[in-house]
C-alpha cells in the first residue's frame, strides 16, 4: 500500500512537471487604423502553448495610405519558418479576413527556442505614411474645400482635374491616382458622381508628395492647350510623311475623253490642221509635202551617182 501511494504521488508529480514545462507565451491581437483609431486590446493574455510548440512569436502587418493600418498578433509557433515564406502566408491569411487590406504586407518575428515570453519584445509598429497630395473639390457652385490628404497604398501620382457635364462646368478635383491617364481619371470621378463626364487632367511627378499643391485651373488650361497643340503638330507631321503621289495605272479609274460625232473628223481636210488651226487645201498639201520630198530624193540621187563615178 505504501508502494502504491508512492507510485501515485510520483505519477502526479511527473504529470505536473510535464504540464508546467509547457512553453508560456504572450497571446492576443492589437489593431490600429487611420479611420477608426486604436482598437481595444483583443484577449491579451499569457498562455501555455501546446506540446511541440517551441517558439514565442509575433506577426506584424502594415499598410500605408488613406486606408492604412497596423496590426500585431502574438502567438505560439512550432517551428521557426523562413522569413519570406512566413510573411507571405500571413499576408494571404489577413487578406481573407480584412476587406480593406489590399496592398498590405506582413512580417514574422520569432523569439529564442524554448524561451518563455520572448515575444513580449515585439510591439505594434506605426502606420506607415503613404503618398501625400492636395485633396478636395469645388462643385459647379464653387463650393468646396482643399486640404492635405493621405493617398491609397497603390497611388503614385497627385493630380488636378476639371470636369464638364454636357459641355458645362461640373467640378474641379484635386486627388491621388495610381495611373496618370485622363480617361482613367474621367472614369473614377464619373463613377463617384454617378454621371457621365469629360475631364481634363494634369499630373505631378511619380511618388512626389504634394506635387499638385500649386496646380490651379489656369495652369491646367495652359497645359491642356499646349498638349492639344503638340498633338496637332504631330498629326500633321505624320500626315506629310505618309502622303506619296503616284501615277495611276488603273485603267478602270482613268478618265478617257468622250468621243462624239462632232469630235470625229469627216475628211482629211478636217483632220489636217496647221499651227493656226486653219484647214489645208489639196494644192497647199502638195506644195508643202510632195515637192520638198522630190528635192530630197533628187539630192540623194546626185550623191549616189557621184559616189559611183568616184569608185570607177
Amino acid at each position: 500500500m505504501h508502494d502504491f501511494g508512492f507510485a501515485l504521488f510520483f505519477l502526479f508529480v511527473s504529470v505536473h512537471l510535464l504540464c508546467s514545462s509547457a512553453l508560456k507565451c504572450k497571446k492576443g491581437t492589437v489593431l490600429d487604423t487611420l479611420d477608426l483609431g486604436m482598437n481595444p486590446k483583443m484577449n491579451i493574455s499569457v498562455e501555455e502553448c501546446k506540446a511541440g510548440y517551441e517558439y514565442c512569436a509575433a506577426v506584424t502587418c502594415t499598410k500605408a495610405g488613406r486606408a492604412g493600418f497596423s496590426r500585431i498578433q502574438w502567438y505560439c509557433a512550432k517551428i521557426k519558418s523562413p522569413p519570406y515564406e512566413c510573411a507571405e502566408r500571413f499576408t494571404k491569411l489577413v487578406e481573407e479576413y480584412i476587406t480593406y487590406s489590399n496592398g498590405h504586407w506582413c512580417e514574422c518575428h520569432f523569439g529564442e527556442n524554448g524561451k518563455e515570453m520572448d515575444n513580449e519584445q515585439f510591439v505594434l509598429p506605426p502606420i506607415p505614411i503613404g503618398l501625400m497630395c492636395k485633396v478636395g473639390q469645388f462643385d459647379e457652385n464653387e463650393i468646396g474645400q482643399l486640404s492635405e490628404g493621405k493617398c491609397l497604398h497603390d497611388d503614385h501620382y497627385c493630380y488636378i482635374a476639371k470636369c464638364t457635364k454636357d459641355n458645362e462646368y461640373f467640378k474641379m478635383v484635386w486627388d491621388c491616382t495610381d495611373r496618370p491617364k485622363r480617361d482613367h481619371i474621367t472614369d473614377q470621378i464619373g463613377q463617384k458622381a454617378a454621371v457621365t463626364l469629360y475631364c481634363d487632367a494634369m499630373f505631378g511627378k511619380k511618388d512626389m508628395a504634394m506635387s499638385n499643391e500649386h496646380f490651379t485651373i489656369e495652369k491646367l488650361e495652359e497645359h491642356v492647350e499646349m498638349m492639344n497643340m503638340m498633338t496637332t503638330k504631330k498629326r500633321r507631321r505624320v500626315k506629310k510623311s505618309t502622303t506619296i503621289t503616284t501615277p495611276s495605272t488603273d485603267l478602270a479609274t482613268t478618265t478617257m475623253p468622250t468621243v462624239t460625232e462632232q469630235t470625229v473628223p469627216a475628211t482629211v481636210e478636217e483632220a489636217t490642221v496647221t499651227e493656226n488651226n486653219a484647214p489645208i487645201s489639196p494644192d497647199n498639201f502638195l506644195l508643202l509635202n510632195i515637192i520638198p520630198l522630190a528635192f530630197v530624193l533628187h539630192a540623194f540621187g546626185a550623191i549616189f551617182v557621184g559616189l559611183h563615178f568616184n569608185d570607177v
